[in-house]
């Protein structure tokens, strides 16, 4: 639908018969400012909502958890459909070579880049490479 409209506007607007229109303010609101805790991840959420809050807040302020105790922003992300870990806790780790696959309250989510309180954004293949994740079981 949104290609259609797309298409549609660009025509007129090319052909100078698009019509305008002054937004009405009283239609109008602002959106709420976003929280820190907006950005704190839920894993007992579906892994589709939780991708989406990643996207959203990516890159700033960053959607994050906690491992170990410290803050880790999540950014680049992808539902898994193929859910392996159906029996595990929300927020389960699993170490891949070049992502980790989370546990979520439905489905399972692939992380592929993250930034670790203090430290500069990264590919989980590049963070796995300096932080041992092997006594790490669970985000939160």
């Amino acid at each position: 639908i949104g290609a259609d409209l797309l298409l549609k506007t660009i025509d007129k607007l090319e052909n100078n018969s698009l019509n305008s229109r002054k937004q009405d303010p009283a239609n109008s609101s602002l959106a709420p400012a976003i929280k820190p805790l907006d950005c704190l991840i839920d894993w007992t959420k579906p892994s589709d909502e939780i991708h989406n809050q990643i996207r959203a807040l990516s890159p700033l302020p960053g959607a994050y958890t906690f491992i170990n105790k410290k803050r880790i922003k999540l950014f680049v992300s992808k539902v898994s459909i193929n859910t392996i870990l159906k029996k595990t806790k929300p927020g389960t780790l699993y170490n891949h070579a070049n992502y980790l696959t989370v546990t979520t309250g439905k489905d399972d989510i692939n992380i592929y880049e993250v930034q670790l309180e203090g430290k500069k954004r990264m590919p989980v293949k590049s963070f796995l490479s300096g932080f041992n994740i092997n006594n790490i079981k669970h985000f939160g």
